[in-house]
């Protein structure tokens, strides 16, 4: 990967973590409240554009993994938090438009609990990783598995907004760090092309 592609991960990452708090806590004030339509369509767009993200930085987070430390063991795992955050937002989008389908809502629990669990997999599989990712694994994984056990009780997955927001700090810092020992390397190897 190139250092700039870890660049505009890591700022995009930052970017996600502070736009945690309000959208998420935006989402649950509208979402607790009458649901019109202008709201419905508020929260819809709030979804997709964080799935849209969310997307975004797993690949890429599952990139960095493949090409720096030739590492596999998240792909699995990356590519269902990517489905079912997809699933996710495609309820929410038909939710919308049919705000009467009380099946919806039922969907959507199941799908919260799947996700969690397929948060809880992918700290596992990632803590595997033989490299300490900047000495952020550890934390970074326990972050993780702390935010799918939130999303996976369903009543306390407010509370993941919080873990996630710090999760994506490190997640930025990670691709941020990694950018810094690229280039870091690059100009050693220009250093000792010149000599």
């Amino acid at each position: 990967m190139s250092r700039s592609e870890l660049r505009i991960a890591g700022f995009i990452a930052m970017l996600d973590a502070i736009m945690a708090l309000p959208t998420g806590y935006a989402f649950l004030y509208f979402s607790a409240g009458s649901s019109s339509m202008a709201v419905n369509c508020f929260l819809s767009s709030v979804t997709t554009i964080t799935t849209i993200v969310l997307t975004y930085l797993v690949l890429t987070f599952r990139k960095y993994l493949r090409t720096k430390h030739f590492y596999h063991g998240v792909d699995q795992a990356s590519l269902l938090i990517i489905i079912i955050c997809w699933l996710y937002a495609a309820d929410n989008v038909i939710a919308t438009f049919y705000p009467d389908y009380q099946v919806l809502n039922y969907i959507n629990i199941i799908l919260t609990i799947l996700l969690g669990i397929a948060q809880i997999y992918y700290a596992y599989k990632l803590h595997k990783l033989d490299d300490s990712l900047y000495d952020l694994k550890d934390k970074y994984c326990l972050l993780t598995l702390i935010t799918g056990i939130l999303i996976s009780t369903v009543v306390l997955s407010a509370l993941s907004v919080l873990t996630s927001l710090i999760s994506d700090i490190m997640l930025g810092t990670i691709f941020m760090l990694a950018a810094k020992n690229l280039e870091l390397a690059d100009s050693e190897n220009i250093g000792k092309s010149n000599i």
